[in-house]
């Protein structure tokens, strides 16, 4: 997995995880990532670390290393929004009931959201950094958070 913080990334596998990645960081306050890169984002410099335990309080985005397994999607309305959070913009799909708007909802929603078919860039410069299948994004940490498209209520693609 990857962990955005506000000047630095880290890489690394998460110990102990049995349960979808936002359910997980839902839960609790720290991971402990063992052979994790971090890298610095001004200088982009970076060290190899055994074990390193992170503080979710200062976690922005996350990258998880998979998706949930087919039989547990769903039919969703999916808003397409963006987000800013620390310097960087996260553009992608937000889920929600298909009965419910998932933008109004957000608020009822954990801290940490997934959001799919998703794009993060440097706000600064506008610089990709990634784009990925599943970011899950710190909405208290976010400053803006704005539609970015038109809803639609999609059905999962079945695997194939």
């Amino acid at each position: 997995m990857r962990l955005f913080q506000a000047d630095r990334i880290v890489a690394g596998t998460l110990c102990g995880a049995h349960e979808r990645v936002s359910d997980t960081v839902n839960r609790v306050t720290g991971l402990r990532l063992v052979d994790a890169t971090v890298t610095d984002l001004a200088s982009q410099s970076a060290s190899a670390v055994p074990a390193l335990d992170v503080s979710l309080d200062q976690v922005l985005l996350i990258i998880p290393d998979d998706q949930p397994p087919s039989e547990r999607r769903i039919w969703t309305r999916r808003r397409r929004v963006e987000i800013a959070v620390g310097g960087f913009a996260v553009f992608g799909e937000l889920h929600g009931p298909a009965a419910a708007d998932p933008l109004a909802n957000l608020h009822r929603r954990p801290a940490f959201v997934p959001l799919t078919d998703a794009t993060i860039v440097l706000a600064a410069s506008g610089a990709s950094l990634a784009a990925t299948p599943v970011v899950i994004v710190s909405t208290a940490a976010a400053t803006s958070i704005r539609d970015a498209g038109h809803d639609r209520i999609l059905r999962p693609i079945a695997p194939r």
